[in-house]
């Protein structure tokens, strides 16, 4: 950074922006916030200190003015180099060129994002009321130092969205043009214009006998009707918050792309990406990261505004626009990273385990790595499988999954009493995105792109989630009916790398399960079981395609449905028991172990009696093939997935023993590989001794 800095050279400033872009993708700041300096807050400098590396050093401002210490930011803020990154990005003439703008602010991103999730506060699940005083701006960054940077990066990524709509559009950047109020029609019964004009005569023939008032009044009359006129004009004269045309550095921005975009629209390098395309995706995807940290009070005033620079957007970068219409959309309703009850932060600074404990202390060495590691893993894996009895209770909070949080939230906020001018408002908002929307679903029956066609896909789950009617999007039903006339392309294989898409079209089905057209469902989970035994029936490639269509119906049917009364029991029973048949089929693949064992943990807290009968149906499919080698597992991951699974069966499902020492002496018929044959020795051994302890 100081070698940027303080350089002289266009070229050694463009070399060190890149290459500090691609440390922050390499080393991401999450997971390396102390070498960025991104870390929790430290000591802040006393002014003595600061004076005398003042002296030394030097001071930077953005366009607006305000004054940007780097010192004072450099020294444990936990900020980094994030303020001379931002002040070089909205004011030094260097980032003119469209690479380097494109690696810096890709690096500002970078940077604020992860500085960000590491002071990042969980907000409460039942926020209280709070005035408009008292609503602060990023009420989830504790570190405050963050704010006006977060505030500076986000009006600069507004200010080029408004550059790059006014060169899509064909327009000059300029001030809001005041829209004329349109006159109001009189309250009283309507009147043909001759019968008007007739009794106007008949009045003035009437008032000609009548004094006249005075001159004075009529002139204070006049002065009042004149007055608010002046005023509507303020009123309707709205400031944008991206408004750049009185800045002379976003003017010249705008020259630049402007050139840049009439050289993108007749270049014949269709496969070549363009500078103005490349500019414009960066500055989505910094939007998207930035809106994960925001919430209404940054971006709820401005949603008309955006909506429609991403409207513009959306015929060059579709699928980076609604990414970010997704985000704005969470943002708004607090569904986004700050909103979530667990974060992802508490998963990566929790406490490390107790095999690390125990042996951090210990020199590395021969002894160590053969005994006390397995030993000290081994300990702590039986304490686990020996206090399986008391987790039980929490299965609902830990596999509940983010569907299920949306959707308690959703309800809760249902339940709450909201006053009219807040339902008002969320209904403004919804509609603000109707336009939008409904050009997604366009666009995903004319294009052959799968991550585009994905996206469209996410934006509609997260509208069914926050209960918004998708009988009003989809009237005449077009679009369901098109996502599902695409299993028949996907059941001959005519379409490739479709296994991306499948998860999340089956996710989409699952949520409009539960959704109504005049009394009747859109899709019944029958229909959606029936499409997942054809692709299983297809002969596809098992581990893209029948697994992931099978992880959105298990999880829906085993953890979601299990408290809803939505169905029958005896219909929702049945459904179950078609689905772990299917389950049972693909038995050898590590991922089938992971829902099997949601399967099971729901079956021990409904009935002991169909938890020890579904126990006893898996050990009996799962026991052969481990003694045939047929068991997919190649990973630690999946043996982690078969020893969680083995854990929660039944312990008479065990049982006698007999049956585990006769399938551990049993010899394989194929000898595949010495790894192999030593995880299937290892799970039979772990087995054994669960019974002691069981």
């Amino acid at each position: 950074m100081g070698l940027m800095n303080n350089s002289t050279s266009r070229n050694l400033s463009y070399g060190c922006i890149e290459a500090l872009k691609k440390l922050s993708n390499k080393y991401p700041v999450i997971y390396y916030a102390g070498a960025w300096n991104c870390g929790s807050i430290s000591r802040i400098p006393k002014a003595d200190s600061l004076k005398q590396q003042k002296e030394r050093g030097r001071s930077w401002s953005d366009s607006l003015g305000r004054s940007l210490d780097f010192e004072k930011f450099s020294i444990s803020a936990g900020c980094g180099p994030l303020p001379i990154i931002l002040s070089n990005l909205t004011s030094s003439l260097q980032m003119l060129d469209l690479k380097s703008h494109q690696d810096i602010l890709l690096l500002a991103g970078n940077i604020l994002s992860g500085a960000a999730f590491h002071c990042l506060k969980a907000t409460t699940s039942k926020p209280k009321p709070a005035s408009a005083k008292d609503q602060t701006s990023w009420p989830s960054l504790q570190n405050r130092l963050l704010v006006p940077l977060a505030d500076q990066l986000l009006q600069h990524i507004v200010r080029v969205l408004n550059i790059c709509s006014n060169i899509i559009e064909g327009t000059q950047p300029g001030p809001p043009k005041s829209q004329t109020a349109l006159p109001t029609l009189p309250s009283g019964p309507s009147l043909s214009p001759i019968r008007r004009k007739a009794k106007g005569k008949d009045k003035d023939a009437l008032d000609q006998g009548t004094p006249t008032s005075s001159p004075a009044k009529l002139q204070g009359k006049e002065l009042k009707g004149d007055k608010p006129d002046g005023a509507e004009d303020k009123k309707n004269l709205k400031v944008l918050f991206g408004a750049c045309y009185q800045l002379p550095h976003y003017m010249k921005l705008f020259d630049i792309l402007k050139g840049a975009y009439g050289t993108y629209r007749v270049s014949l390098e269709l496969r070549k990406r363009e500078k103005f395309c490349s500019l414009l995706k960066t500055c989505l995807d910094t939007f998207s990261q930035l809106l994960e940290m925001a919430s209404l009070h940054e971006v709820g005033k401005y949603t008309e505004e955006l909506l429609g620079y991403l409207k513009s957007a959306t015929s060059l970068e579709p699928t980076a626009t609604i990414l970010c219409v997704e985000q704005l959309l969470k943002a708004l309703f607090s569904t986004n990273l700050i909103s979530q009850p667990d974060p992802v932060l508490q998963q990566i600074a929790k406490r490390p385990s107790k095999a690390t404990r125990l042996t951090c202390n210990i020199k590395p060495g021969l002894y160590q790595d053969c005994f006390t590691v397995p030993y000290t893993q081994y300990s702590q894996f039986l304490s686990s499988v020996s206090q399986k009895a008391d987790q039980t209770s929490d299965i609902d909070s830990d596999n509940a999954g983010w569907f299920g949080w949306v959707k308690a939230k959703v309800g809760d906020k249902k339940q709450q009493k909201a006053g009219s001018k807040e339902k008002t408002s969320l209904h403004g908002y919804i509609r603000l995105f109707e336009p939008l929307v409904i050009k997604a679903l366009k666009q995903y029956t004319m294009t052959s792109c799968l991550g585009l066609q994905q996206q469209v896909l996410h934006l509609l789950a997260q509208l069914v989630q926050l209960r918004v009617n998708y009988c009003l999007l989809d009237a005449d039903q077009i679009f369901i009916n098109f996502v599902i006339k695409q299993f028949e392309h996907l059941e001959e294989g005519q379409i490739k790398d479709y296994e991306t898409l499948i998860p999340h079209i089956f996710y989409f089905l699952v949520l409009l399960s539960y959704e109504r057209y005049h009394s009747k469902n859109i899709i019944t989970m029958p229909k959606i079981i029936q499409l997942c035994d054809g692709i299983m029936a297809s002969g596809q490639k098992a581990t893209t395609h029948a697994v992931p269509a099978l992880q959105p119906l298990v999880h829906d049917l085993f953890v979601l449905r299990s408290s809803s009364k939505s169905e029958s029991a005896k219909d929702l029973e049945t459904q179950r028991e078609v689905v772990v048949y299917m389950l049972t089929r693909l038995i050898q693949f590590h991922q089938v172990l992971d829902m099997l064992l949601a399967v099971l943990q729901q079956a021990h807290k409904e009935s002991e009696e169909k938890w020890k009968r579904l126990s006893r149906q898996s050990i009996d499919i799962i026991l052969p093939l481990l003694a045939k080698q047929q068991m997919n597992l190649d990973s630690q991951k999946a043996l982690d997935s078969l020893h969680q699974l083995l854990a929660a069966v039944a312990p008479s499902a065990l049982r006698p023993v007999d049956i585990l020492l006769k399938t551990l002496m049993v010899q394989p018929p194929n000898f595949v590989s010495f790894n192999l044959f030593i995880f299937f020795e290892s799970n039979f051994v772990i087995l054994l001794l669960l019974q002691t302890i069981v």
